[in-house]
């Protein structure tokens, strides 16, 4: 009971708090990880990521060769973190050619959008305890491409349009959010997978820049 209401309180506080400055979690980026074809049994919450730069893999497969083999578990993954208890991110699409079959969270709590996932849609989650530092496996997206899918990124949550990285500081989390007013700093966050010849993007060796802006989640519903 103690831990399911430390859970909540957690949850509440993402919800709630107002503006915290920090810089921890400053360097802290979302990457996409492509695990192959959809296996519930290989493709779990235990997936850890030892050296992003050899473990990740960002170019996919082949889209539109029917259900067998064409549908993919795509990891969702925190990297560069200083240790998280709460973050917030998003799913866009370059072409919106893809069939969602479900999604795994790895983590205690979430409030998604409706449909989770989907294209444009958003997420936010928690532990209830701070995960270490390093690289996090946040879930596992089910999906299906099509032949003629290019690029399944990480965005920034639209109901807020930014990304956050929060750490277990209580009785308020420090927070890391992307700068919300240059683009060029708000895209070194962002890894994608590519599917069908397209190339993805990693950003394991990308340093994010100071200039980011600084913050505490905002509430999702006023």
């Amino acid at each position: 009971m103690k831990k399911i209401a430390f859970i909540t309180a957690i949850a509440l506080v993402l919800c709630l708090t107002g503006t915290a400055e920090a810089v921890k979690n400053w360097n802290a980026k979302f990457q996409l990880h492509y695990a192959g074809a959809h296996d519930a049994k290989v493709n779990t919450c235990s997936f850890e990521v030892t050296d992003c730069g050899s473990d990740i893999v960002v170019d996919g497969g082949a889209g539109g060769q029917g259900a067998d083999n064409s549908r993919f578990d795509i990891y969702v993954i925190a990297i560069d973190t200083e240790g998280i208890a709460g973050l917030r991110y998003g799913i866009t699409c370059i072409a919106d050619d893809y069939f969602f079959y479900g999604w795994t969270k790895c983590s205690d709590l979430e409030i998604p959008t409706d449909p989770w996932p989907a294209c444009g849609g958003g997420n936010a989650q928690t532990w209830g305890f701070e995960k270490p530092g390093g690289h996090i496996t946040v879930g596992i997206i089910d999906v299906y491409v099509y032949g003629t899918a290019t690029t399944l990124c990480t965005a920034e949550d639209p109901r807020v349009g930014f990304a956050e990285w929060c750490d277990g500081s209580s009785p308020e989390p420090f927070c890391n959010k992307t700068n919300e007013v240059a683009p060029a700093v708000k895209d070194l966050y962002f890894g994608c997978v590519g599917f069908n010849g397209t190339s993805g993007v990693s950003r394991c060796d990308v340093i994010a820049t100071e200039k980011a802006s600084w913050g505490a989640i905002k509430a999702l519903y006023r």
